[in-house]
């Protein structure tokens, strides 16, 4: 039946087309909703029309609803695709709401046309560009009122759908083109003027919203991108002779051009540069564009060769006229490029050769390869139909493995080798659709010398460190294989070896076909250690050099004897050196143990002088992620998230991180609803207003919503002492429980205050300790240069010796005080 009606209307039968719509009318007849995700120029408009075709021809009483995304260049686009195929069912397009009509088969509308109306009922509801709009609530609310039975989904960037592990029927990019339905796009990397890090990026991998693009730059950028252009528009055959000068003539080779930027201010930035030079150009914006008339105008208008979009780039407009697409946005969202890409792909009537130009931060050019890389993987099926917009840094990339050898640097121990391992496939100048066709499908003995990592690989050699969670039991136990003994294996790939030092069982793993260099028991004898702490200047440098004979001295309480030639470490005025602290942080195996410990000022000291790092080299700093499994093991032991919060923060944090928190409270409760009657219930159980804000803040949010703060304050009235209460006995009572009169103020300040009031306050702090004060001394300016030199920032110095800063500061003596201090 699908050729037949193809043929009757003069279409070209393509069996991806035919199978396409097999599998999506089979998905409808088993599930509620289903996704067909197809490449720009594969007729995915063609395929929906034909399978709502067939969809009346078995329902013929049912109606159709057909949203399209929030621009009339699109719903448009789809009514006019209609009118040229002219199908069997009768349809409607819908402008405003007056003229939707239900006696027609089909109705094809704004989703904003329908907001806040009455919908009629549609059996199908089908949405164009769905990756767009389709999780909106606006569009949400829609089907819900229209009572749909079938969703179809038209999109061709199914990754927020795979995210939510919805059915998808695929047609790539690499498929059609091997029926000759899309352009082999030439793709180039163009450096910039901009100087963007990874810093500068957020969650989406997109420049932050606070990130500038200065018109200096973009003026640069714009300059140096003539030059890459012109080099390549030579390359082609027939260009070689043809000196190209300035951007019209440039241009005018290039025929029609889009220019797609981060923000409006840089869209206007590029859009004055090119009005300075004469070249006629066309902005689309949300500001300037609402209904797509500039769009519109630039597709009508031969002279105008430029157009500068924000955001709207990736709408999936049909305009096979389009040859040249420049992204200036910077982006590192696959997605996101993908779509940009995709503007571009489509078969020119003229079969002109098209360019895509990636805009790359100047020092970031070669990192953007593997990013491109990324982007057209997602031509091949796999990459297509398993990137979910979330797991693109763990999905296996293609890469060409060096083949030079790494030479280990013998003079630099326990540091990672900075020579890359890998290096991009390199696209440019070659047609890049067809060369990653032959990379999946190694059609050639050349291609064997490529190979496969990830973007979290790549991302790490970049960015000279292992990301968090990098090294899972599987790498470590790869680099552990490679060497006879730990010792070689701690000098060779120290990353690794330290990874798995923080976690036992990991660490047994690794080691076990290891040759075993530890010494036999009772191997260190008093002599044995005496001697070998010769080697060591100071403690800390034992510890490291040789743990196990530091461990037995200290073990058998020989560490004063072995260590007597040693540099003393001591405190010096109540002042901690860092040896001293390194020292005590060597007795603890995590930073919190050394906190809680008895000697918690060294850990202090270490915080203050920003010594933590050294000290804490030793210790477990990260854990393993937990899996999902014990997540939901974990999560059903409460009702709510809020419990759950309170009681396991780090396994919520794991769910909500990895995109597990729907599945691991499915069975909690939803928030409260709180009522007055409620709100009045839960008071009750507790004795003062603080605790209640504190312990249920639902509850108190709630009391002040209903006007209720009155009332329940009378519940607290009762519950305070009486008149009188506080005697003198009693303030004494209090404060014998107090050591010194702040911890009586901050435990108890109601009967410090009445203790005060009622005179009975000296007999109050008879046994406390009285603390001699720096303000007994005659500060001159010698002795404000004396204890300005503890301290080393002038904040500090405010906060700890307030005193002495403050008579410094009144004698005009602060410059010669703080010539030591950072600045």
């Amino acid at each position: 039946m699908n050729n037949n009606w193809f043929e009757s209307r003069g279409l070209k039968v393509l069996k991806y087309q035919d199978n396409a719509i097999s599998n999506v009318q089979k998905s409808m007849g088993e599930r509620e909703m289903t996704v067909l995700a197809a490449a720009p120029s594969a007729g995915k408009t063609i395929m929906a029309i034909n399978i709502i075709d067939n969809y009346l021809l078995n329902n013929p009483n049912h109606r159709v609803l057909v949203l399209t995304h929030g621009t009339t260049i699109l719903r448009t686009q789809f009514h006019d695709v209609l009118e040229e195929i002219k199908p069997d069912f009768t349809y409607n397009l819908v402008e405003k709401f007056s003229q939707y009509d239900n006696t027609k088969d089909v109705n094809i509308c704004l989703p904003q046309t329908l907001n806040g109306n009455k919908i009629p009922n549609a059996e199908l509801i089908v949405i164009d560009e769905a990756h767009h709009f389709y999780f909106a609530d606006m569009v949400k609310d829609i089907i819900k009122k229209s009572k749909c039975k079938k969703q179809l989904l038209l999109t061709g960037t199914p990754s927020p759908f795979i995210l939510k592990n919805m059915f998808i029927v695929p047609v790539t990019v690499n498929t059609i083109f091997d029926e000759g339905m899309v352009s082999d796009v030439y793709v180039e990397i163009a450096t910039s003027s901009y100087k963007f890090d990874f810093n500068d990026y957020n969650t989406n991998d997109e420049v932050k919203t606070d990130v500038i693009f200065k018109q200096s730059d973009t003026k640069k950028t714009l300059d140096d991108l003539l030059d890459k252009i012109i080099d390549r528009l030579k390359s082609f055959k027939g260009n070689e002779l043809i000196n190209f000068t300035g951007w019209l003539p440039t241009l005018q080779r290039m025929q029609k051009t889009m220019f797609a930027c981060r923000s409006i201010a840089q869209a206007r930035q590029i859009q004055k540069y090119f009005q300075k030079i004469d070249i006629k150009s066309v902005m689309s914006t949300s500001d300037n564009d609402y209904d797509s008339h500039e769009i519109q105008n630039f597709k009508d208008d031969n002279e105008c060769l430029v157009l500068i979009v924000v955001g709207r780039g990736i709408l999936g407009f049909n305009y096979p006229e389009l040859i040249n697409v420049v992204d200036m946005s910077t982006s590192q969202n696959i997605d996101r490029i993908y779509q940009l890409l995709c503007r571009v792909i489509r078969k020119h009537p003229n079969n002109e050769r098209k360019l895509f130009f990636k805009i790359a931060p100047n020092t970031m050019s070669d990192y953007y390869k593997y990013i491109m890389t990324g982007v057209l993987s997602l031509t091949n099926e796999y990459f297509f139909t398993h990137f979910n917009g979330k797991n693109f840094n763990d999905m296996k990339l293609p890469v060409i493995r060096r083949t030079t050898p790494i030479i280990p640097n013998d003079e630099i121990k326990h540091k990672r080798n900075n020579k890359r391992k890998f290096q991009p496939i390199v696209f440019e100048g070659l047609p890049a659709i067809e060369l990653f066709k032959d990379v999946f499908h190694k059609k050639n003995a050349l291609l064997h010398t490529y190979a496969f990592t990830t973007v979290r690989n790549v991302r790490a050699e970049f960015m000279n460190r292992m990301p968090h969670n990098y090294w899972t039991l599987e790498l470590c136990l790869e680099s552990a294989l490679k060497y006879k003994n730990r010792k070689e294996w701690e000098e060779n790939d120290c990353s690794a070896y330290s990874a798995t030092l923080k976690h036992k069982e990991l660490y047994d793993k690794c080691v076990l076909h290891m040759e075993e260099l530890k010494k036999p028991t009772n191997y260190w004898t008093f002599e044995k250690c005496k001697e070998d702490a010769v080697n060591y200047k100071t403690r800390t440098d034992w510890a490291k050099g040789n743990g196990s004979a530091h461990q037995a001295a200290s073990e058998n309480r020989w560490l004063n004897v072995c260590c007597s030639h040693m540099k003393e470490i001591k405190k010096e005025k109540g002042f901690y050196t860092l040896e001293y602290c390194k020292e005590e942080a060597l007795k603890y195996d995590s930073i919190q143990k050394w906190r809680d410990s008895d000697n918690k000022k060294s850990y202090g000291a270490a915080k203050k002088y920003g010594w933590m790092s050294e000290c804490t080299e030793h210790m477990e700093k990260k854990r393993l992620p937990y899996t999902l499994e014990e997540c939901k093991i974990c999560a059903l032991k409460y009702e709510t998230q809020a419990q759950w919060v309170k009681n396991d923060y780090s396994y919520w944090y794991d769910a909500n991180k990895y995109g597990w928190l729907e599945e691991c409270t499915k069975h909690m409760n939803k928030v409260l609803n709180w009522t007055p009657e409620l709100v009045m219930i839960e008071i009750q159980k507790y004795e003062t207003i603080s605790t209640f804000c504190k312990k249920c803040a639902g509850g108190y949010k709630a009391m002040l919503r209903y006007g209720l703060l009155e009332e329940c304050c009378k519940h607290f009235k009762e519950r305070k002492k009486p008149n009188g209460y506080w005697t003198p006995e009693k303030c004494i009572e209090s404060a014998k429980k107090y050591k010194t009169i702040s911890e009586w103020i901050n435990n108890d300040a109601t009967a410090y205050q009445n203790a005060r009031k009622n005179g009975s306050f000296e007999n109050c702090i008879k046994h406390m300790t009285k603390l001699e004060f720096k303000s007994k001394l005659k500060w001159t300016i010698e002795k404000c240069k004396e204890d300005a030199l503890n301290y080393s920032s002038i904040k500090d110095w405010m906060k700890l010796g307030r005193k002495s800063y403050r008579v410094a500061q009144k004698n005009g003596w602060l410059g010669e005080c703080i010539t030591h201090m950072q600045k």
